[in-house]
């Protein structure tokens, strides 16, 4: 069985990096294959932490075929729609 692929959209909420990445990682099923960051020198940070590449516009994540699901955690995100 394929895992399912995620995006990080955002780390910028105090539990992004060590809680929410961290659980996907460790899900035998999951893997983390995009990340998005309003912040592109945070976001780099982190897609180098986690070896996967950074998207500088969150549609280009959303459009990768190897999405399958997002984790948004920004520090204060309305979200308007379903990802």
């Amino acid at each position: 069985m394929e895992k399912f692929g995620i995006a990080l959209l955002s780390m910028a909420h105090v539990h992004a990096k060590r809680f929410y990445a961290d659980q996907i990682r460790a899900h035998p099923d999951c893997e983390i294959v995009a990340l998005w960051d309003e912040d592109p020198t945070r976001g780099h940070a982190e897609a180098d932490r986690y070896s996967v590449p950074f998207h500088y516009l969150v549609e280009d994540v959303l459009a990768l075929s190897e999405v399958d699901g997002c984790r948004c955690q920004r520090a204060y995100f309305r979200c308007t729609g379903i990802f």
